[in-house]
């Protein structure tokens, strides 16, 4: 995100940030969340090891497209997280 195309400074970025991110900050294994702030971006990663990351769990946290009983589509998740900024 481009923060000054936003109207925010770093600070009032990591707030709002902070304050809408909260639930994907859950500690699971196999997933890992963090969000990086410059003087004029945020970046959030998302990382997720599909081979040690419990996909049941995952969902409370993300949404994923699948189940633990079949296969996930990655490019339907891809599709997914475009969407949603």
């Amino acid at each position: 995100m481009d923060l000054k195309k936003l109207g925010y400074t770093e600070e009032e970025a990591k707030q709002a940030m902070d304050a809408a991110n909260q639930k994907y900050k859950k500690k699971l294994d196999g997933y890992k969340y963090d969000v990086k702030y410059t003087d004029t971006q945020v970046d959030e990663i998302i990382s997720v090891d599909y081979k040690e990351v419990d996909i049941e769990k995952l969902k409370d946290i993300l949404s994923v497209d699948g189940n633990a009983d079949r296969s996930i589509s990655i490019k339907k998740s891809e599709e997914m997280l475009k969407e949603a900024g």
